[in-house]
């Protein structure tokens, strides 16, 4: 007889280690699980290791998911969530009297013995409970055994907790971001459009003002022809007549001689200052004999009229074969020496054309008071007006100058520029 009670509770105890085993292996089946695959697991596990009646799980409203109630039955009849529900509700919120819960049985005979479990010991995420027709439900054994079922099934709730967390936070981040990004690329859409508005009004701008350089040029052209060809033709005709009256009024007076004569010369050098602004306005000499030439005349012009030394030179093949080019830079050199006149008070000045392989190259440099580049730059046309012509002729302007250091303006235009706009 003993031998026969050993073997049984032998057995038994195999049965129990085997149950054991198939409960701890749970969390390996419940890795990266959602919520209602582990409650369902956890019921089917149950219900079948221990021949329940049935088993229910409540999960807390914590968890997110339209459904958060489970029920396994072996009863005929169906069981329902909110059947159970109702059954144990009293004794949940501990308002019930008896330390153990009995229900009739659904299917007409007896009663069950009901057991419940907290899913989770501290931080409570649910509610585990269990039926059996059995009186002496739950043994030992049985209680052990779904006490671990339901510790392992909070544990693994709780990392499918956190794992919805951490995809709510993932997907609004992502929403996030993808809100941030149209936001920035609406913006970016904005600057391009803005960039693209003020590019557009530059390029307008640039058009305007070389055609008002180019319309500016054909004035000067006219004005000069007409000073040349009319006020400075009949200056000289009226200087002539009164040469010729002197001449035959032999018997007038010394005093209308001397008048007639002062008339005369002042006549004349109306004319020649008349030929000079001709000359500025329009270099007519630059056409026939080049820019070269038309510069150290320039110079020349310039050192008569304002008692300032102002030395020209020229290296290497220096003649560009575009007009255009030729006029900016003459009209480039003939504004940064009015300045220096003007505003320089510089004793010298030094007028530079080279070629190189790459650039022909412009330098005016002078010995006067210099200037603060930005704030006369925000303040007058001729330096603008210089850039402007540079840029005409695809050249660069750099402007060298500070307060008491002189002045150096250096125009580069490339080589080929000078030969391209020649062929246009």
């Amino acid at each position: 007889m003993d031998t026969k009670n050993t073997a049984e509770e032998i057995k038994r105890l195999r049965g129990c280690l085997n149950d054991l085993v198939v409960v701890l292996s749970l969390p390996a089946i419940w890795t990266d699980s959602e919520p209602s695959d582990i409650a369902n697991t956890l019921l089917d596990v149950v219900v079948r290791l221990l021949r329940l009646d049935f088993a229910f799980v409540r999960l807390d409203d914590s968890f997110e998911g339209p459904k958060t109630e489970w029920v396994r039955s072996t009863l005929t009849h169906d069981v329902q969530p909110e059947e159970i529900q109702r059954s144990v509700e009293a004794w949940l919120r501990g308002e019930a009297t008896d330390s153990k819960l009995t229900l009739p049985n659904g299917d007409g005979g007896g009663l069950m013995s009901i057991a419940v479990f907290r899913l989770g010991l501290q931080d409570e995420v649910g509610r585990f409970i269990v039926a059996s027709p059995r009186p002496d439900f739950p043994t030992q054994t049985e209680q052990l055994l779904l006490q671990v079922a339901a510790n392992q099934a909070a544990i693994g709730l709780k990392e499918a907790q956190h794992l919805q967390q951490q995809r709510h936070a993932t997907e609004e981040l992502e929403q996030r971001v993808v809100e941030r990004t149209a936001e920035l690329a609406a913006l970016n859409e904005t600057l391009n459009r803005e960039i693209l508005d003020r590019t557009r009004a530059e390029e307008l701008n640039r058009a305007l003002a070389g055609r008002l350089i180019q319309s500016q040029e054909a004035e000067r052209i006219r004005i000069a022809r007409d000073l040349h060809d009319g006020v400075c033709q009949e200056l000289a005709a009226l200087a002539i007549d009164m040469s010729n009256l002197r001449q035959k009024a032999g018997d007038i007076g010394r005093n209308t001689q001397e008048m007639l004569q002062s008339l005369q010369g002042r006549t004349t050098s109306v004319a020649g200052s008349l030929r000079l602004l001709s000359h500025e306005l329009h270099p007519g000499v630059m056409h026939h004999i080049g820019l070269v030439a038309a510069l150290r005349a320039h110079c020349g012009e310039v050192e008569d009229q304002h008692y300032i030394r102002v030395k020209f030179s020229a290296e290497g093949e220096s003649e560009p074969a575009s007009r255009q080019v030729a006029l900016s830079l003459f009209r480039i050199a003939q504004e940064a020496l009015r300045n220096t006149v003007r505003h320089g008070r510089a004793s010298q000045a030094i007028v530079s054309l080279v070629r190189d392989d790459v650039h022909l190259t412009l330098t005016v440099t002078d010995d006067g008071d210099g200037f603060d580049v930005a704030a006369v730059r925000s303040k007058g046309l001729g330096l603008v007006s210089m850039e402007e012509r540079a840029r005409l002729v695809h050249a660069q302007v750099f402007i060298r100058s500070s307060p008491g250091h002189g002045t150096t303006i250096e125009v580069r235009v490339p080589v080929d520029v000078t030969h391209d706009l020649h062929q246009r």
